[in-house]
Parts: structure tokens; C-alpha cells; sequence
């Protein structure tokens, strides 16, 4: 299955050197002002999505052990929010990015609400 909530951000970055967009990010200058006025996605609008569509997918598959991909970001915010980050306080990343190819762990009560995050070994 597929699902377009699923995707990398919406930003006014398409065609930059991935470096470029990499030296913004670690320097905390993305999710910005100047940036949202391009047409960048916010964090609670990135995390909704993905925790809208990861509620809809636990829901039709409750009890079973599942595995959904996605992009940095987008899983970060759920990473973050799950954890009870506050949008407010900005996003900083701190010395832990997801690796690519990696991820981590979610598990949903039996109502389907996230109750534990952890990052694979």
C-alpha cells in the first residue's frame, strides 16, 4: 500500500546540492520565517499528516506487527511529537538525526494510540 501522506516535506528547495540543504538544516535555518513565505511545509502540518496516516494504518492493522517508510523530517516530527516536544520551542535536532535507511520503533496501545518510541539498535 501507499499513501501521499508518506512523503518527503513540501519545500521551495527542489534542485539545491543536497549539501546546500544540509548546512541550512544543522544550522537550525530551515524551518524559518523566510522559508515558510516560499511555500515550505511547518512541522505540525508535517507531523499531522504523518501521524494521521500512521493512526489510519494502526487502525486497519491492529494487533500486527507493521512497517511504514518515509523520509528524515517528516519521521523526525513524529519522532519529536510523540515524545512530547513542544512545536513551540522551535526544532532543534540535538545530536540525533534518524540514519538513513533506519528508523524506529512505535508501539500503539490497544485504542491504537502511540504509547513508546525507541531508535532501532
Amino acid at each position: 500500500m501507499t499513501d501521499k501522506r508518506l512523503l518527503e516535506v513540501r519545500s521551495p528547495f527542489d534542485g539545491l546540492p543536497m549539501g546546500d540543504i544540509e548546512a541550512r538544516a544543522f544550522a537550525g535555518k530551515i524551518y524559518t520565517k523566510k522559508y515558510f513565505d516560499q511555500g515550505l511545509e511547518r512541522l505540525p502540518e508535517i507531523f499531522r499528516r504523518m501521524d494521521e496516516c500512521l493512526g489510519d494504518i494502526v487502525h486497519k492493522q491492529l494487533g500486527k506487527h507493521i512497517i511504514v517508510v518515509s523520509h528524515g523530517d517528516p519521521m523526525m516530527s513524529v519522532w519529536f511529537r510523540y515524545r512530547g516536544f513542544d512545536w513551540s520551542k522551535g526544532f532543534a535536532m540535538g545530536n540525533w538525526y534518524v540514519p538513513q535507511a533506519s528508523g524506529f520503533k512505535i508501539e500503539f496501545d490497544s485504542s491504537g494510540k502511540p504509547v513508546r518510541i525507541t531508535k532501532f539498535p
